[in-house]
């Protein structure tokens, strides 16, 4: 599982995705809840 999210953070289009996410403070806060949860599981 680790590694799939390894390779999820490697994948260009998804850190330009994040950049994007970024820029909102509200966003960005729902997208580290969303990966601490896919993390622990």
């Amino acid at each position: 599982m680790r590694k799939l999210i390894i390779d999820f953070f490697l994948n260009i289009q998804y850190l330009q995705i994040i950049n994007k996410i970024f820029f909102s403070h509200d966003n960005m806060n729902c997208y580290f809840k969303i990966m601490f949860k896919i993390i622990r599981n």
